[in-house]
């Protein structure tokens, strides 16, 4: 309507749409952006591609600023200032990672979290201006005093024009793409994901960033700038988008890297003219693989192609109803808006059994009123609502797509039919309990809300329907009771209303409570409004109306009652005097009736549902200081004098005499921050208090134990010593050992032993007390020999599984008492076989956490012989783990290689048992038990990160092998874990705010951590390489124009590569920018030293040097392991080493495998062994870098040589050195000597002349 009104749009919901297609729904936010929007306006003068839709958004805000009046009192800045400002702010945003802005109050303060503009651009812009500028429509409020960039897409957009301004040659575009990349040592390489965007649009303004990101980041070229641009040539456009497919396929990347979602404007800019056929040769080369057909097809989709149509017609044999079943490819289907193909999926969806419901909502919302008539509509919503849908889209897409688009007659027709359909299946089943169905009555109450509201239908007709519609809940009760839609609908419309409450008077006696009872009966209670008495002008209504009224006038007048306070304890005064009198015996602790008496007021002064936590104070106010005080000591004489009472076989009974000796415990003890001295019998008897606590032990326990641990361990051992005396005693050691991860390690490894005998002794332990057990006797420094466990867990397991678990059968619903009977002892059995796996399961767990080798060992051996138990107890081991022991899996990934192994194994174990095809799928919307399949499935999914979290190149190589074994969707999912991991172990801190300026200066930020470090040393080496084999100044004649034939000594060799060591320190130091600091240590004790150092803070990083003559295969590799890693990478500040082999002539090598290697050959197999020691050692980040000096080849020797060998030998000759072959043109030597007097006959090579040797010839 905004639209409409003030800016005279024809049609404001296809500019909504537009907007939404080209990425600008942002602007539909408020009436300042849709503003900007009309100014755009991409329904009537459609863009050709994204850039010019941003230039045309900025040119809106400043068309508005040019006509705002702030600008004049700011001395109108000028347009390229504010441009400038602007984009500034947006690069320091986005390079920063900080969206939000702020102008502090203090010119130079920096806040961390948030960008202070004034320091970046205050040498622009006055402040006056500046604040103008932050305020403009160009910017939102996002916090207090904080603005941010509005449209987001605007910020990037912003950031990489300023960026490419400042890219003005190939190299500043490589440091630049650098600094916002990572590359790996097994080759994956990218932008990091938070800068996608500014590198797409980065690459769409600067050929030289676009060149870079091809290799790098194709999909950032193809999909997040804007490959419509006239900058970006078709041929760019096409590598980045074939590219970046054939990452997706098989580099393990995906688009947006769970960063970015790509929405319309994404695949729309993809879709330059003239790139069908790189589209058509993409789909044809990807096969099978989902994520990249599918980013093909909303490419296709979302420039309406129809490049794909015939392709996925063919691939479903042109079988429509086979098409309904692939939402990507219906869409694209759909999205082509051809008559054909829409009749033909009506036709399809008609006799279709079953649809999904998000393709009958994809049906319903392109093809409603087009080939689905009302009837259509009616019969698939209804059926999908009483089937098994949960309709919260097909709600959406009724009251939404279908209603919009819908004349008033056709919603209204729509809507009867709907209702009839619902009532007649609610009639149905009315004696039936079917939630989801009630789905289907808010769907039709919100139609007729909009039918309600709808002035161009007969009241007569919406009055009708709504009367039906109340008639059918009051009698079926379905729905929401609130019906707030309808009931909104109705207060604006009187007519209606009236109408509705007119019909309902009708069929009533017209008194008060005749009108009132049909009311209540169609669930009408306050439906009318003020001036509806009047107009209805119906007696019994009135009195209705009025009695209703007074009735709520009296309600509001009463006051609420304010809550009680709680009750004051007091202590009558009979029990008073009664205690005086025996005031002797209780402080002395042997009048227990009386002290129990007491501890049970005291009770009631807890309310944190604790036995010994009482509030003394209140009994010292209520009784005095002298009753008060000789309770104290008799509370306290309790515990000090007399054991805990209990009855072994009354479990979860506490004695009254128990809570009094808690109490006095409370007030000696307090929470155990300031223990008295006590004695070791008082130390057991306090603890053994403790154990009849409820709700855990009392706050002083461990206390206690910690002060006294001699004690409180021979407490503790016989506590568990008598796990087997009864079952109080039985659930006090129960309790202990629960207890135990909250006890001192002291304690913890004084019960090892204990523990290990409760957990292998005790006949009715349970699994969680087994666990906790366990925890405590398995661990590290205890005496229990890994042996002894093994020995005891495999006969646990092996004995619980020998047999299959027994079945109910026919006995599930026994006939007579000896079946009951039969059946009670089969459930017995069942009982005590589950109990026995269970235990199993939890014995097995911690064997393969604890010793993994074993445990592979062991079940592989086991699955061979016994493969229905070993796979039966994998299942329930999987359905343990996967319920709530997931989080101890992340403990085997710091075990090294040995962890990453076991969870690799235990990964393939549980794909063999729980298999993918065989897995539970749950419904949508409905309720589920989650079961042991559920739990097995979960695991399962989950090992796999589990292990990608570990973040080494030994998790790399684990799943690097389980690709190999894998094949189709899981290989593919492995290999985008690979992926990601490589990118998070790259990850460095974005840029700081502070450090900004020096990086438009030299994109070269400061390295402030051990990757950011490492990655800046990478990046600088790999400058260095380009420079010298591909430099126009290199220096690589330097390296391959030496004689080594006249090298006779080791020491002159060394000599020589020290040379180059200087050389290859200088250029290192050159490229760093001041970044690090580049030296040549000192020779070491050992009679070494590095090559070069690189050194920030007090981290280091190596460069060792190796020349291509003199080294064998062998040399290398030694040097790289024992050299290089063993001798200057031992520290743990000195982790980063390179391994530079420089070719100065080309050779090749001899393999130690076999066989020979050229250049490229040596330098892969450095870079496995170099992978090979990284997997070893997590900490390493080494790389090997080869700089190929070899001699170039002369341009004008090749062309020589073409030419002699196209021309054939030589002919003619003179004296001076010239030749001709007798062919072609006469050169000018032949010409000049025949002007001269002499024949060709003289200069032929082959012809002997007086006084020459006949040798000459053959020469």
């Amino acid at each position: 309507m905004y639209l409409e009104n003030r800016h005279s749009v024809a049609n404001g919901k296809a500019l909504l749409e537009a907007a939404r297609r080209f990425g600008l729904n942002e602007l539909a936010d408020g009436p300042g952006s849709l503003d900007v929007l009309a100014y755009v306006d991409p329904v009537t003068n459609p863009p050709s591609d994204l850039t010019s839709v941003f230039e045309r958004m900025v040119s809106a805000v400043q068309a508005q600023q040019r006509s705002d009046r702030r600008e004049t009192l700011v001395g109108r800045p000028s347009p390229e200032c504010l441009n400038e400002a602007l984009e500034k702010l947006a690069a320091a945003s986005a390079v920063c990672q900080l969206p939000n802005m702020e102008l502090a109050a203090d010119v130079l303060r920096v806040q961390d979290g948030v960008l202070s503009c004034r320091p970046l651009v205050g040498s622009l812009l006055s402040e006056s201006s500046l604040t103008y500028l932050l305020g403009s429509r160009l910017f939102i409020d996002s916090g207090q005093h904080q603005v941010k960039l509005y449209p987001d897409q605007l910020l990037p957009y912003l950031a990489a024009k300023r960026l490419s301004s400042l890219v003005q040659s190939p190299e500043d575009a490589r440091r630049l793409v650098a600094a916002l990349s990572w590359r790996a040592a097994t080759g994956e390489c990218g932008v990091h994901r938070a800068y996608l965007t500014l590198a797409g649009w980065l690459s769409t303004f600067n050929v030289h960033c676009r060149l870079e990101l091809l290799e790098v980041e194709p999909q950032a070229v193809a999909f997040f700038g804007d490959l419509r641009s006239t900058q970006v040539p078709l041929a760019d456009a096409s590598a980045a988008l074939k590219r970046s497919v054939e990452r997706l396929d098989t580099c393990g990347d995906t688009l947006g890297r769970n960063h970015f979602t790509l929405t319309a404007e994404n695949y729309w800019q993809a879709a330059k003219p003239g790139i069908e056929p790189t589209l058509q040769e993409a789909y044809d080369s990807v096969g099978s693989d989902w994520h990249a057909r599918v980013t093909l097809l909303d490419i296709a989709t979302y420039a309406r192609l129809e490049v794909f149509r015939d392709k996925v017609l063919s691939e479903h044999g042109n079988d429509y109803a086979k098409l309904l079943g692939n939402p990507a490819e219906l869409v694209y289907l759909m999205s082509l808006e051809r008559d054909d193909d829409a009749q033909s999926l009506a036709d399809a969806a008609k006799t279709c059994p079953h649809l999904e419901e998000r393709t009958l909502q994809l049906l319903l919302s392109k093809l409603a009123w087009r080939t689905f008539d009302t009837d259509t509509i009616a019969e698939l919503a209804s059926k999908q609502y009483m089937r098994n849908g949960d309709g919260f889209n097909l709600t959406w897409a009724l009251t939404h797509d279908v209603a919009d688009s819908a004349s008033p007659e056709q919603l209204a027709a729509l809507t009867e039919k709907l209702l009839c359909r619902m009532v007649k299946s609610f009639d149905a089943k009315r004696y039936e309990h079917h939630e989801r169905c009630d789905n289907f009555a808010d769907a039709v109450q919100e139609l007729i809300a909009l039918v309600v509201r709808t002035d161009s239908l007969p009241v007569e007709r919406v009055t009708k329907l709504c009367l039906t519609y109340y008639q059918a809940h009051g009698k079926l009760h379905f729905g929401s009771g609130e019906q707030a839609e309808l009931r909104a609908a109705l207060k604006v419309s009187d007519a209606v209303r009236r109408g509705l409450l007119r019909a309902v008077i009708a069929q009533s006696d017209r008194t008060l409570d005749g009108i009132w009872k049909a009311l209540t009966s169609y669930g009408m209670y306050s439906l009318w409004q003020d001036g509806d008495v009047d107009a209805l002008a119906e007696p019994g209504f009135t009195e209705l109306v009025s009695t209703l009224k007074e009735k709520a006038a009296v309600q509001k007048s009463v006051t609420r009652p304010q809550k009680a306070k709680r009750e004051k304890l007091e202590l009558d005064q009979h029990s008073k005097d009664t205690l005086l009198t025996e005031i002797g015996s209780v402080r002395d602790g042997t009048n227990t009736n009386a002290l129990v008496w007491i501890a049970n007021w005291l009770r009631r002064t807890n309310h944190d549902s604790r036995y010994g936590e009482c509030d003394f104070s209140a009994f010292e106010k209520a009784a005095g200081v002298d009753l008060a005080s000789a309770a104290r000591a008799g509370l306290s004489a309790i515990w000090r004098t007399r054991a805990p009472e209990f009855r072994e076989h009354e479990r979860n009974t506490t004695y009254y005499v128990t809570v009094a000796g808690l109490q006095g415990l409370h007030l000696d003890l307090g929470d155990g921050s300031k223990l008295p001295a006590l004695s070791a019998a008082e130390v057991r008897r306090a603890l053994s208090y403790g154990r009849f606590e409820i709700n855990g032990y009392p706050k002083w326990f461990w206390s206690v134990a910690r002060a006294n641990e001699a004690a409180a361990l021979e407490e503790f051992h016989e506590v568990l010593a008598k796990a087997d005396a009864g079952a109080v005693s039985a659930d006090q050691a129960d309790a202990l050992i629960r207890h135990l991860p909250d006890a001192p390690s002291t304690i913890q490894r004084g019960l090892c032993g204990a523990a290990w005998t409760f957990a292998t002794g005790s006949a009715n332990v349970e699994s969680y007390a087994l666990a906790t057990a366990l925890s405590c006797a398995v661990v590290e420094g205890a005496d229990l020999d890994q042996g002894t466990f093994e020995g005891e867990a495999w006969s646990r397991i092996s004995v619980a599984f020998r047999e299959p678990l027994p079945s109910h059968g026919s006995l599930a619903s026994p006939r007579d008492a000896d079946e009951q009977k039969v059946r009670s002892e089969l459930e017995a059995r069942i009982r005590a076989m589950t109990r026995l796996r269970s235990n199993a399961v939890v014995w097995g767990q911690f064997w393969l956490f604890h010793y993994p080798a074993t445990f592979s060992a062991r079940w592989d051996s086991w699955r061979a012989a016994e493969q229905r138990a070993a796979e039966e107890f994998m299942f329930d081991l999987a359905a343990y783990v996967g319920q709530d022991q997931r989080s101890r899996l992340s403990g085997l990934t710091e075990r090294g290689m040995d962890g990453l192994r076991a969870l690799a194994a235990l990964y393939e174990w549980v794909a063999t048992v729980v298999r993918e095809p065989d897995d539970v799928v749950h419904e949508d919307g409905r309720v589920f038990h989650v079961g042991a399949r559920d739990h097995a499935q979960r695991l399962r999914d989950s090992l796999l990160p589990v292990i990608s979290s570990a973040k080494s190149q030994a998790a790399y190589v684990i799943l690097d092998d389980l690709r190999k074994k894998a094949s189709g969707a899981r290989a593919k999912y492995i290999r985008q874990l690979q992926f990601q991991m490589r990118e998070e172990e790259a990850y460095v801190v974005p840029v700081a705010q502070q450090n900004y300026a020096k990086f438009e200066r030299d994109f070269a930020p400061p390295t402030i951590g051990f990757a950011d470090f490492a990655q800046a040393v990478h990046n600088d080496l790999l400058a260095v390489q380009r420079d010298i084999e591909h430099g126009e100044f290199s220096l690589r004649r330097m390296f391959n124009l030496v004689v080594m034939e006249h090298i006779k000594t080791e020491t002159e060799g060394l000599a020589l590569e020290e040379d180059f060591q200087a050389l290859l320190g200088s250029e290192l130091n050159h490229a760093s920018g001041g970044r690090y600091v580049v030296t040549l240590e000192p020779i070491l004790p050992a009679a070494t030293r590095r090559d070069v150092l690189c050194q920030v803070g007090d981290l280091r990083a190596t460069v060792e040097l190796k020349m291509s003559e003199r080294w064998t295969v062998a040399d290398y590799l030694v040097a790289l392991d024992e050299q290089l890693k063993g001798q200057y990478m031992q520290t743990p500040n000195s982790k980063i080493g390179f391994f530079v082999v420089v070719l100065q002539r080309r050779r090749t090598w001899n393999n130690p495998a076999g066989g020979k290697l050229d250049f490229d050959g040596l330098i892969a197999l450095l870079k496995r062994k170099a992978l090979e020691l990284q997997a070893a050692d997590p900490a390493l980040f080494l790389r090997i870098i080869g700089i190929d000096a070899a001699p170039q080849d002369d341009f004008r020797k090749t062309v020589a040589a073409t030419k002699a060998a196209i021309n054939g030998p030589p002919k003619y000759a003179d004296a001076y050195g010239n030749t001709w072959s007798g062919k072609g043109r006469r050169p000018k030597w032949v010409n000049d000597a025949i002007t001269a007097g002499k024949t060709l006959a003289d200069f032929d090579i082959c012809q002997p002349k007086a006084g020459t040797n006949s040798a000459i010839c053959a020469r």
